[in-house]
């Protein structure tokens, strides 16, 4: 089965789940960076995804964490850096 993810952040993590991403069964549905996502995350972007894995920036991070888990996406985070930001 074919699962459906959407990448935040395409940097080096971004690319390399990118990459990855078909030989575990993956099809990446939405790379979104930092032009996707200045304004916010809508659902319409994230193109039927069923997780979302963040590696943004530690400023980005935060906003695109509530953006998506707002759109009704599980995410996975692997930003660092933002903790304080965390309440």
């Amino acid at each position: 089965m074919i699962r459906r993810i959407a990448i935040v952040g395409m940097g080096k993590m971004g690319k390399a789940i990118a990459e990855l991403a078909p030989s575990r069964g993956w099809q990446v549905v939405a790379r979104l960076d930092r032009d996707e996502t200045e304004n916010g995350i809508s659902p319409e972007q994230l193109n039927g995804a069923e997780v979302a894995v963040e590696f943004s920036a530690p400023e980005a991070a935060p906003g695109n964490i509530r953006a998506l888990l707002s759109a009704g996406c599980p995410t996975v985070v692997g930003t660092t850096g933002w903790y304080e930001q965390l309440p």
